[in-house]
């Protein structure tokens, strides 16, 4: 079972390869994911040359970092830690604030956003997350209604 860390989302999958840490004084550093299904608190995995519970017994406790040439396109969008702070731009309604709380959910995580018109509560769904754009501002589309009236920026 692997868990992903610091409330990032699940992200192996297989043909991935990954670098164990910290690594084994002998044998392999880097293994390559043959599976990867969701489980109820992470994914059950299964590395190449990873054949019996001996073996996987000598990685519990270990991390598992993937390169970020393999991160998916909108990983941006799903690490908490990079999102705090980061402004929430609106493309009808412009400016609504910054991100100060990430709040995970079972359906969908939702970012808690601070600014001149007060709390806003975005659900992170495609349909109304557009992206980070080239300067790190998140760019959405909100539907009207969900951002309360008041001081334009």
């Amino acid at each position: 079972m692997a868990v992903p860390a610091d409330g990032l989302p699940v992200l192996l999958k297989p043909d991935m390869t990954v670098w164990v840490v910290p690594p084994r004084l002998k044998g392999p550093r880097s293994m390559r994911v043959a599976a990867a299904d969701e489980g109820r608190v992470g994914q059950l995995v299964r590395l190449e040359g990873v054949g019996d519970l001996d073996g996987a017994s000598k990685l519990v406790g270990r991390s598992l970092l993937v390169s970020t040439d393999e991160l998916p396109e909108d990983f941006g969008l799903h690490d908490p830690q990079g999102l705090l702070g980061r402004e929430v731009v609106d493309e009808g309604q412009g400016f609504l604030g910054r991100i100060v709380e990430v709040m995970q959910g079972v359906a969908n995580d939702g970012w808690q956003v601070e600014g001149p018109r007060g709390t806003i509560l975005v659900p992170v769904v495609p349909e109304y997350v557009r992206g980070i754009d080239e300067d790190g501002t998140v760019v959405v589309d909100l539907p009207e209604g969900m951002v309360p009236e008041g001081e334009d920026a």
